[in-house]
Protein backbone atom coordinates (compact mmCIF):
# COMPACT_ATOMS: atom_id res chain seq x y z
CA UNK A 1 0.00 0.00 0.00
CA UNK A 2 1.12 3.33 -0.76
CA UNK A 3 0.56 6.54 0.53
CA UNK A 4 -0.04 10.01 -1.20
CA UNK A 5 3.81 10.50 -1.89
CA UNK A 6 4.45 7.28 -2.84
CA UNK A 7 5.90 6.05 0.57
CA UNK A 8 5.08 2.46 1.16
CA UNK A 9 4.44 0.86 4.72
CA UNK A 10 3.87 3.54 6.61
CA UNK A 11 0.22 2.81 7.50
CA UNK A 12 0.17 -0.26 8.04
CA UNK A 13 2.98 0.49 11.05
CA UNK A 14 0.68 2.87 12.42
CA UNK A 15 2.78 6.10 11.64
CA UNK A 16 0.56 7.72 9.01
CA UNK A 17 -0.78 11.07 8.98
CA UNK A 18 -3.19 10.55 11.36
CA UNK A 19 -1.07 9.43 13.76
CA UNK A 20 1.30 12.93 13.19
CA UNK A 21 -0.78 15.41 15.10
CA UNK A 22 0.21 14.34 18.83
CA UNK A 23 4.07 14.25 17.94
CA UNK A 24 4.06 17.74 15.56
CA UNK A 25 1.62 19.36 18.88
CA UNK A 26 4.40 17.95 21.14
CA UNK A 27 7.15 19.37 18.76
CA UNK A 28 5.65 22.56 18.74
CA UNK A 29 5.46 22.68 22.37
CA UNK A 30 8.82 22.35 22.74
CA UNK A 31 10.29 24.79 20.72
CA UNK A 32 7.16 26.93 22.19
CA UNK A 33 8.86 26.52 25.40
CA UNK A 34 12.52 26.96 24.30
CA UNK A 35 11.67 30.30 22.61
CA UNK A 36 9.96 31.64 25.42
CA UNK A 37 12.73 31.10 27.80
CA UNK A 38 15.04 33.30 26.22
CA UNK A 39 12.41 36.15 26.34
CA UNK A 40 11.90 35.71 29.76
CA UNK A 41 13.32 38.30 32.11
CA UNK A 42 15.82 36.79 34.13
CA UNK A 43 15.14 37.59 37.54
CA UNK A 44 18.81 37.90 38.84
CA UNK A 45 20.31 40.27 36.63
CA UNK A 46 21.00 44.15 37.66
CA UNK A 47 21.27 45.67 41.00
CA UNK A 48 18.67 45.29 43.68
CA UNK A 49 17.90 47.48 46.83
CA UNK A 50 15.39 48.31 49.18
CA UNK A 51 14.76 51.25 51.68
CA UNK A 52 11.76 50.88 54.09
CA UNK A 53 8.78 49.76 51.83
CA UNK A 54 10.48 51.06 48.24
CA UNK A 55 12.29 47.89 46.29
CA UNK A 56 14.28 48.26 43.38
CA UNK A 57 15.24 45.59 40.93
CA UNK A 58 17.02 44.55 37.22
CA UNK A 59 18.50 48.50 37.49
CA UNK A 60 20.84 48.19 34.64
CA UNK A 61 22.78 50.79 33.09
CA UNK A 62 23.89 50.89 28.92
CA UNK A 63 25.73 53.32 26.73
CA UNK A 64 26.30 54.20 23.58
CA UNK A 65 29.68 54.25 22.50
CA UNK A 66 31.91 57.81 22.43
CA UNK A 67 29.17 59.29 24.19
CA UNK A 68 29.86 60.03 27.39
CA UNK A 69 26.79 59.36 29.19
CA UNK A 70 24.78 56.26 30.20
CA UNK A 71 21.01 55.58 30.54
CA UNK A 72 19.67 53.69 33.35
CA UNK A 73 16.48 51.51 34.10
CA UNK A 74 15.02 49.53 36.79
CA UNK A 75 12.06 48.66 38.28
CA UNK A 76 10.71 50.46 41.94
CA UNK A 77 8.02 48.96 43.98
CA UNK A 78 6.28 50.69 46.65
CA UNK A 79 4.80 47.67 48.93
CA UNK A 80 3.56 49.65 51.63
CA UNK A 81 0.56 51.01 52.44
CA UNK A 82 1.60 55.07 52.00
CA UNK A 83 2.27 56.63 48.55
CA UNK A 84 6.06 57.62 48.57
CA UNK A 85 8.12 60.07 45.46
CA UNK A 86 11.31 59.89 43.99
CA UNK A 87 12.52 62.96 44.61
CA UNK A 88 16.17 62.69 43.45
CA UNK A 89 19.23 60.32 42.12
CA UNK A 90 22.61 61.15 41.94
CA UNK A 91 25.68 59.75 41.33
CA UNK A 92 29.55 60.71 41.40
CA UNK A 93 30.17 59.09 38.05
CA UNK A 94 28.55 62.44 36.53
CA UNK A 95 25.31 64.73 36.66
CA UNK A 96 21.77 62.18 37.07
CA UNK A 97 18.50 63.17 35.95
CA UNK A 98 15.34 61.37 35.60
CA UNK A 99 14.02 61.99 32.22
CA UNK A 100 10.80 61.36 30.21
CA UNK A 101 10.10 61.28 26.71
CA UNK A 102 7.53 63.88 25.61
CA UNK A 103 6.42 62.91 21.87
CA UNK A 104 7.48 65.66 19.59
CA UNK A 105 9.90 67.38 21.67
CA UNK A 106 12.21 64.84 22.75
CA UNK A 107 13.18 64.37 26.42
CA UNK A 108 12.18 66.08 29.53
CA UNK A 109 13.75 66.18 32.91
CA UNK A 110 11.27 65.50 35.56
CA UNK A 111 11.67 66.69 38.72
CA UNK A 112 10.11 64.08 41.15
CA UNK A 113 8.77 60.59 40.90
CA UNK A 114 5.44 59.60 42.58
CA UNK A 115 5.17 56.40 43.80
CA UNK A 116 1.66 55.29 44.81
CA UNK A 117 0.88 52.76 47.70
CA UNK A 118 1.55 48.98 46.59
CA UNK A 119 2.68 49.86 42.47
CA UNK A 120 5.62 49.02 40.42
CA UNK A 121 6.79 51.34 38.09
CA UNK A 122 9.32 50.17 35.22
CA UNK A 123 11.51 53.03 33.67
CA UNK A 124 13.87 51.91 31.18
CA UNK A 125 13.34 53.70 27.52
CA UNK A 126 10.72 56.18 27.56
CA UNK A 127 11.16 57.39 31.17
CA UNK A 128 14.20 56.84 32.37
CA UNK A 129 17.66 58.10 34.76
CA UNK A 130 20.48 59.92 32.57
CA UNK A 131 24.06 59.72 33.73
CA UNK A 132 25.72 62.66 31.78
CA UNK A 133 29.12 64.40 31.53
CA UNK A 134 30.94 60.93 32.65
CA UNK A 135 34.54 61.75 33.02
CA UNK A 136 34.74 58.51 30.72
CA UNK A 137 33.13 55.98 28.48
CA UNK A 138 31.90 53.36 30.85
CA UNK A 139 32.83 49.95 29.45
CA UNK A 140 30.41 46.87 29.44
CA UNK A 141 30.89 45.00 32.80
CA UNK A 142 31.70 48.01 34.76
CA UNK A 143 29.21 49.51 37.27
CA UNK A 144 27.89 52.69 38.03
CA UNK A 145 27.34 53.95 41.77
CA UNK A 146 23.60 55.88 42.05
CA UNK A 147 21.69 56.82 44.82
CA UNK A 148 17.94 57.02 45.32
CA UNK A 149 16.49 59.67 47.46
CA UNK A 150 12.39 59.14 48.75
CA UNK A 151 11.05 61.38 50.32
CA UNK A 152 9.42 58.81 53.03
CA UNK A 153 12.16 55.66 52.12
CA UNK A 154 15.44 57.49 52.78
CA UNK A 155 18.47 56.83 50.66
CA UNK A 156 18.76 53.54 48.49
CA UNK A 157 22.19 53.15 47.42
CA UNK A 158 23.07 51.13 44.32
CA UNK A 159 26.34 49.61 41.98
CA UNK A 160 24.31 49.18 38.37
CA UNK A 161 26.06 47.41 36.26
CA UNK A 162 26.66 48.50 32.22
CA UNK A 163 25.24 46.23 29.97
CA UNK A 164 24.97 46.00 25.90
CA UNK A 165 21.87 47.66 25.07
CA UNK A 166 19.95 44.56 24.09
CA UNK A 167 20.98 42.65 27.36
CA UNK A 168 19.54 45.34 29.19
CA UNK A 169 16.37 45.81 27.95
CA UNK A 170 16.23 41.80 28.32
CA UNK A 171 16.70 42.50 32.05
CA UNK A 172 14.00 45.01 32.25
CA UNK A 173 11.54 42.97 30.10
CA UNK A 174 11.47 45.26 27.47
Amino acid sequence: MFNRIGHSGIYRAGRGAGNCAPRARGLVLAAWVVLSAGCARPADIGARGSAGAIAVSHAVAWGVADVKAVTVGMEISNEGEVADTLVAVTSPAGGATLHTEVPGQGMRPIPVLPLPRRSAIRIGRGLHVMIESLQKVPAVGATIPVTLRFAGAGAMELSVPVMQYSEALSALGE
